[in-house]
């Protein structure tokens, strides 16, 4: 065998040698005569040996290359003329992808596979007729379950720093007390006695054009779903993402349960998970954008310096006596003078450290090789449930994100 062929299946069925003889029998018509080692040879449509060897190795690669496909693919003179008709398709070498190869070959030899379209071989044709000749036109079924949506990583990566920029910057009052901090040290409140402090806070006195919270919570509800109130006028609410990933995280639960009692879970169990866990990552990917991405990166280094800021020793020992609670301490002693609750640290921080662990799994592709980040999202969902907040009417409100940030 040649790396720009394939072998037959080991082991034929009764049924399998009967397709490949039907297979021999097609091969041998006149259309049909085409193999992979001609095709490079005669540079027809611009094909290199390295191209094929590509698209071969594309289609060996792929989950979808099963017995059936295999069988349609070891015949030679079948696979080249499925090759030549992609070609005659996308004449550019530079421009065809071998991937579009592969995807066609592999929907039209799991079609012949089936028994479907036998008289449309060759696959299309070469020379198309104008789109209004009707009998010309046909459509392709084959490659529909192909159409999964292509989702990048650092979308997901973004949305997941947003996540827990809200959880820590707003919920947890980082953003609010380092300004408070700011202001008071602007106003003469407190003197730390520290040349480098005291010019990084009257730098942060001094700039001008930091998101504000408006900012905060309209780049939030366009990506997580809230606020939903007190926005400006226009402002996109991403009303689809609560349901979604709370569903979500209530599958994965159910998961967990059946893993710790003792009852495997059946497959469509982990079916289930992984549809609602491409729902989210495609929902996530159509409410990002450039501009989005960019506020998210200036989030986080502000979320940074204000976490080293009031951290700082120093810091901590003026405003808040040096309480071992340390930055926390901090924010209290700044902010709870203005009749808001002080949050639970634990529950808010322990749920941003679980959601972390979710949106890490997402950046895999549900089911693909994904099962250690699926394990640890598994029992994330169980923090959840552990750490659930109370809601304002006293039933228990668990993952959904706006349980911090409201």
């Amino acid at each position: 065998m040649t790396d720009i062929t394939f072998e037959e299946p080991k082991t034929l069925s009764k049924e399998e040698r009967q397709k490949k003889e039907e297979l021999a029998a097609l091969a041998a018509e006149k259309h049909w005569s085409q193999t992979p080692d001609q095709l490079f040879k005669d540079a027809l449509h611009g094909y290199s040996r390295p191209e094929i060897e590509q698209i071969t190795g594309l289609i060996k690669a792929h989950h979808r290359f099963d017995r059936r496909v295999q069988l349609v693919l070891s015949i030679e003179e079948i696979y080249g003329n499925m090759l030549l008709a992609y070609g005659a398709e996308n004449p550019e070498p530079a421009v065809r992808s071998p991937e579009g190869g592969r995807d066609y070959a592999i929907a039209w030899a799991s079609a012949l596979a089936a028994g479907k379209s036998y008289g449309s071989y060759p696959p299309r044709p070469f020379i198309r007729d104008l789109p209004c000749a009707v009998g010309n036109v046909s459509l392709d079924m084959g490659a529909i379950d192909d159409l999964t949506p292509v989702v990048d990583p650092a979308n997901i990566v973004a949305a997941q720093q947003l996540a827990f920029i809200t959880t820590v910057g707003d919920g947890l009052r980082v953003f609010a007390a380092g300004e408070a901090l700011v202001q008071r040290w602007a106003a003469e409140a407190y003197d730390f006695g520290d040349e480098e402090l005291s010019d990084f806070l009257y730098c942060r006195w001094r700039r001008n054009g930091d998101l504000t919270q408006t900012d905060r919570q309209v780049l939030t509800a366009g990506r997580f779903g809230f606020p939903v109130t007190g926005l400006p006028a226009g402002a996109v609410v991403n009303r689809e993402f609560p349901g979604q990933f709370t569903r979500l995280i209530t599958l994965i639960q159910q998961y967990y349960d059946n893993r710790h009692t003792f009852q495997p879970p059946s497959p469509p169990s982990r079916s289930a998970v992984n549809l609602a866990a491409t729902q989210v990552r495609w929902n996530i990917q159509q409410h990002m954008s450039e501009a989005t991405i960019l506020k998210i990166k200036e989030l986080r280094d502000r979320l940074d310096n204000e976490l080293a800021l009031l951290g700082h020793e120093k810091v901590i020992q003026k405003v808040a006596g040096g309480h071992p609670d340390g930055i926390w301490a901090v924010v209290r002693a700044l902010l709870d003078g203005n009749g808001r609750p002080t949050p639970d640290v634990v529950a808010l921080y322990q749920q941003a450290v679980a959601r972390n662990t979710v949106f890490t799994w997402l950046t895999k592709v549900p089911g693909e090789s994904d099962q250690t980040e699926f394990d640890n999202a598994v029992d994330a969902g169980e923090l959840f449930r552990a750490t659930a907040l109370p809601s304002g009417n006293g039933a228990v409100r668990p993952e959904v994100l706006s349980a911090v940030g409201s």
